[in-house]
């Protein structure tokens, strides 16, 4: 009886510990490029939630969203973007090899001690750029300037 009891603690303890997953779905504003920044307050614009449960964030022109929730951010296992009209945004996940996109991608950044999430759209070149040269080539809104 203990040899099937120990398996079945074991089992219950590391399945019980762990986070559920989640999905987030960015949409931007058609030709958005650049860093966009997202954080919560109790006041922050409601996140939707689709029928497939991926948390939707609605980014806005400024590229600073102020969400009533960035809990989802935190256990991340897919993400998904778009532009409003429809146009899908890939995501450039940490480790993947370089090169093989031909259009603007979606890279994460990092999170600050205030609770800001910061997310860059554009190529492999300038998120390596923004990478090197924080705050430089690019501000918040999309709007470029070349460094």
């Amino acid at each position: 009886m203990i040899r099937c009891f120990l398996p079945a603690m074991i089992f219950v303890t590391l399945t019980s510990c762990s986070r559920p997953s989640a999905t987030i779905h960015f949409i931007l504003p058609d030709g958005y490029k650049g860093v966009f920044k997202v954080r919560s307050s109790l006041m922050g614009a409601a996140v939707r939630k689709r029928e497939d449960g991926a948390h939707v964030y609605v980014i806005p022109s400024s590229g600073i969203l102020i969400a009533s929730t960035t809990k989802p951010l935190h256990r991340v296992v897919n993400t998904t973007a778009e532009y409003s009209s429809g146009a899908q945004i890939p995501w450039r996940r940490l480790g993947a090899s370089k090169g093989q996109l031909q259009s603007d991608g979606l890279y994460d950044l990092y999170v600050d001690s205030e609770g800001w999430f910061y997310f860059f759209i554009g190529s492999d070149a300038e998120y390596d750029s923004v990478k090197a040269h924080p705050g430089r080539g690019f501000q918040l809104g999309g709007i470029t300037n070349s460094p």
